[in-house]
Formats: structure tokens, sequence, C-alpha cells
């Protein structure tokens, strides 16, 4: 009977801790950049949480590189970190800001990344007026 009880005790322990660590990693809403961003306007995009448990931590990253936000090495990327959500700015764009953006968010139950590719248009003239 012992047996019985000890299998029982342990196995229903597994279920309920697989349960609870799977059900609370995070998940990313899909996010995209604006279709025509031009070369000198701002972009923003919302990296949102769709389910998962605090504390969180987001990264973005460009390309496969970390993309660190004003204040450090570079003055064109704002990165702001909230409970749920982060948001990326990137003021002014240019045409060497197209490439493929991802946010990864991170517990301590797990991880998952969403990508999103941003294409910059260059500046279109108007014709002058006569």
């Amino acid at each position: 009977m012992r047996a019985i009880f000890s299998f029982i005790y342990k196995c229903s322990l597994y279920l309920e801790w697989s349960f609870y660590l799977s059900g609370n990693a995070p998940k990313l809403k899909p996010f995209a950049f604006d279709r025509n961003v031009i070369s000198g306007q701002r972009a923003r995009v919302f990296c949102q949480l769709l389910e998962g448990i605090t504390p969180l931590s987001f990264r973005w990253s460009k390309d496969g590189h970390q993309l660190k936000s004003v204040g450090s090495e570079s003055m064109e990327y704002s990165i702001e970190d909230h409970e749920d959500y982060s948001s990326l700015v990137i003021d002014p764009v240019s045409g060497r800001n197209s490439g493929n953006y991802s946010c990864l968010v991170s517990n301590s139950y797990g991880s998952d990344t969403y990508s999103s590719v941003l294409i910059v248009q260059g500046i279109s003239h108007s014709p002058p007026f006569c």
C-alpha cells in the first residue's frame, strides 16, 4: 500500500509541476513595423506579452546584434521596458536601420521571441512648382 501511495503522490506532484512550468512561460503578441517608413521619420513598435508571469526581461536585437538604448553607444534607439511590454523607437530612421528586429522576453519559466522586418524607404522629392 505504501508503494502505491508513493507512486500516486510522485506522479501527481510531477504533473502539477509540469503544468505549472508550461503555463507560465511568456508568449508574445505578434508585432510589425509600419509598411511605409520614410527616411527621417520615427519608427515605433511594441513587444507585448500575451501570457506569462512577471518579472520579465526584454531584449531587442537587430540582425542578431543586441540593441542598446539612448545614452549608450547609439543615440538613435530608445528602448523602454514596462511590466508586460517593451517599446522600441528609432528616431530618425535611415536606410541603415532597415533590417530584422527581434524582441526576446524571458522569465524564470522560459522565453519567447518574435521578429519583424523594417524597410526604410528613401525620401521622395516632389517636383518643384512652376
